[in-house]
């Protein structure tokens, strides 16, 4: 009996020591060690899982946070790209502007010499009125000039016709008288000679005037002429 209980109390140690340690005699309460290993075990599994959870959601993050990444490249690479396209359209809105200056420009000496033109215009019109009322005044001046030029050639022509009378007159006069009827006439009739060469120079005279009238009457004619 003896030796049966000794065999039940030792399976019964036996049990309680699940991890196997060797036995002291003044070792801790096997018992109370077993339960303090499992608890110990107990929380490092829940530990582990607590860890391998919070890996898992480490995992998860790293990768939301990788796709956040990529995102963020692909982002980066698109502002990239518009940067360069922003620049790009900077330097061709920039030569448009030069562009756009220089036509501003040529559209600024376009207008200064159209106002430049309209001023020349303005001068030209006023010269053109100018001439108008010359030419005008030439028109009348080469009808009075055309009325007295024939005033003129009437008068010649009369003359003329008076001295041709005279001369005319001179060859049909009757011989001179005697010495002592000469003393009896009158002083314009004792030389008829001597008082037609008078009257020829006089209508010389006034002939040349004339001449030179007609002459002056008739550069006005052409000066007239020229202008119309």
């Amino acid at each position: 009996m003896a030796f049966e209980r000794k065999n039940v109390k030792t399976n019964q140690e036996d049990a309680e020591n699940i991890y196997g340690f060797s036995r002291s005699v003044k070792g801790y309460n096997a018992k109370e060690v077993n339960e303090f290993i499992s608890n110990l075990m107990k929380n490092n599994s829940n530990a582990i899982k607590n860890y391998e959870s919070r890996i898992s959601e480490f995992k998860d993050n790293n990768e939301i946070l990788s796709c956040e990444i990529e995102q963020l490249k692909e982002a980066s690479n698109k502002h990239q790209q518009n940067a360069k396209s922003a620049i790009a359209a900077a330097d061709e809105t920039r030569a448009k502007l030069k562009a756009i200056q220089k036509d501003i420009d040529q559209v600024q000496s376009i207008k200064e010499e159209n106002e430049r033109l309209n001023r020349l215009v303005e001068s030209l019109t006023s010269e053109r009125d100018i001439a108008k009322r010359d030419a005008m005044r030439a028109e009348v001046d080469k009808k009075h000039a055309k009325e007295k030029l024939d005033g003129v050639k009437k008068e010649l022509s009369e003359t003329k016709k008076a001295l041709a009378e005279a001369l005319e007159s001179a060859k049909n006069a009757p011989a001179p008288e005697k010495e002592s009827e000469k003393k009896e006439a009158p002083a314009s009739v004792q030389n008829p000679d001597a008082e037609l060469e008078k009257m020829v120079g006089a209508y010389t005279v006034h002939l040349r005037k004339t001449r030179q009238i007609v002459d002056s009457l008739v550069e006005q004619l052409n000066k007239a002429n020229d202008i119309f």
